[in-house]
């Protein structure tokens, strides 16, 4: 069966659909990290990590933003062809 939900939208029991979700609590999870990073140098994380995390991150963002205008790209052409 076919969505019509967007990436982010509830599906109904509340719940956010992936990956908006999985962004979310990624970007949060960095903030903190960021926050805490004395903290958490002396349990073995380097700044390097978090260099690449964030990297990570911004490259997962833009592979989603890739996806969702090439849906909506889709979308658009099936409305146009009926």
């Amino acid at each position: 069966m076919c969505s019509n939900r967007s990436a982010g939208s509830e599906d109904g029991y509340g719940r956010a659909h992936l990956p908006a979700a999985h962004r979310t609590a990624a970007r949060s999870m960095q903030a903190e990290a960021t926050t805490n990073k004395e903290v958490l140098a002396k349990f073995g994380l380097s700044e390097a990590v978090m260099k690449v995390f964030g990297q990570l991150l911004d490259q997962f963002d833009a592979a989603v933003k890739i996806g969702s205008d090439g849906r909506a790209g889709h979308i658009g052409a099936t409305r146009r062809s009926r």
